[in-house]
């Protein structure tokens, strides 16, 4: 497999990271659950509206948003310069 091709799959897969952990991002800050269900403040309330996971004060999807996006970035940076 050429290494464009294995690049373009990867910043497929990264794309799809950064929606998913783009919107956890999103529902953890304005308490909004996955498909719209709501969580009561400071409550454990699922998939995304836990007030107890967490590193560093921060909630991990705001890691991954941001592992997602330098790995889109250098696979788009890598298909741009022909490597």
């Amino acid at each position: 497999m050429k290494t464009k091709t294995v690049l373009k799959m990867i910043a497929a897969v990264a794309f799809v990271g950064i929606l998913f952990s783009g919107y956890l991002t999103y529902s953890e800050y304005t308490s909004t659950a996955a498909l719209g269900f709501t969580c009561p403040p400071g409550t454990n309330g699922g998939l995304t509206c836990t007030s107890s996971s967490g590193l560093f004060g921060l909630p991990v999807c705001v890691y991954g948003l941001a592992m997602y996006t330098i790995v889109f970035a250098l696979a788009v940076a890598g298909i741009l310069r022909g490597t």
